[in-house]
């Protein structure tokens, strides 16, 4: 990873209070974060659209482990320096971990899924932005049930499409464990979906077994994996539309190519 994925991850793309653990190199993306300029993309919800940030580095703060100290960062808009991003770490001999930011996570990481609301149906499009508002609030189990139902509802619509084949084992699948589900169904999903079905375990796992800060820890990942299959199903629907106005486009060139009749 570099420098500025890095600084990114931590500042744009990770919740409240996940941490990031400290060691050599990510000791040195810090120091970097102190004392470079950094520009990075982002959605600016006060422009209502994609801009690019610039890191201020005018704090005197120094990175070092010897105590728990906590430090501020702020960014500024290239399309107006009256936008401004400011966020709040808190370093320790551990890990970094952001404790407060504005705009909230939500406000900057809700706009990245308002693409995917025509690819999902609408109740579980609105389960997938309050799992981003829980964990933008610390809320780690919470968004670890939202994120779980949609994963099963990629699953429901595998089966329900399953059952067209006269072949289809409906007891089989049934009884079967969520893993085995996905394999039955391999045919009707994402090629991603089945190569990671462990995404499920881990859902289920952190809303049964694992604390808040755990479910936290893992959020992005995992938020990223539906990412991933909803992207799949985007890419379908604007090849399909391309196709369809291509084909509409053809057939109106033919026409006012063909040989009028006499």
């Amino acid at each position: 990873m570099s420098t500025a994925k890095f600084i990114k991850n931590l500042l744009l793309e990770r919740p409240l209070y996940d941490g990031v653990d400290i060691n050599s190199t990510t000791l040195h993306y810090l120091r970097a974060l102190r004392t470079q300029e950094h520009a990075l993309d982002s959605y600016c919800p006060f422009c209502e659209r994609d801009s690019t940030f610039k890191i201020n580095i005018n704090s005197a703060h120094t990175i070092e482990l010897d105590s728990v100290s906590n430090f501020q960062r702020s960014m500024t808009c290239a399309r107006d320096d009256n936008h401004v991003f400011y966020f709040w770490l808190r370093l320790s001999s551990r890990n970094v971990r952001k404790v407060g930011q504005f705009p909230s996570y939500g406000d900057i990481n809700l706009y990245d899924v308002k693409q995917y609301a025509g690819v999902i149906e609408a109740s579980l499009f609105r389960e997938f932005t309050k799992a981003i508002g829980l964990a933008a609030h610390g809320v780690g189990i919470g968004s670890f049930v939202y994120l779980r139902r949609i994963f099963e509802s990629f699953v429901e619509e595998a089966r329900q499409a399953a059952q067209q084949d006269p072949a289809w084992e409906e007891e089989k699948f049934r009884s079967s464990r969520m893993s085995e589900k996905i394999e039955l169904l391999s045919h009707h999903l994402p090629a991603f979906l089945v190569e990671n079905k462990a995404i499920y375990s881990i859902l289920s796992k952190g809303i049964h077994e694992l604390s808040e800060q755990e479910c936290l820890d893992h959020f992005v990942v995992l938020k990223t994996g539906i990412e991933i299959i909803l992207e799949a199903r985007l890419a379908e629907k604007k090849k399909q539309e391309k196709q369809k106005q291509a084909a509409l486009a053809i057939s109106a060139a033919l026409s006012k190519l063909a040989p009028s009749s006499k």
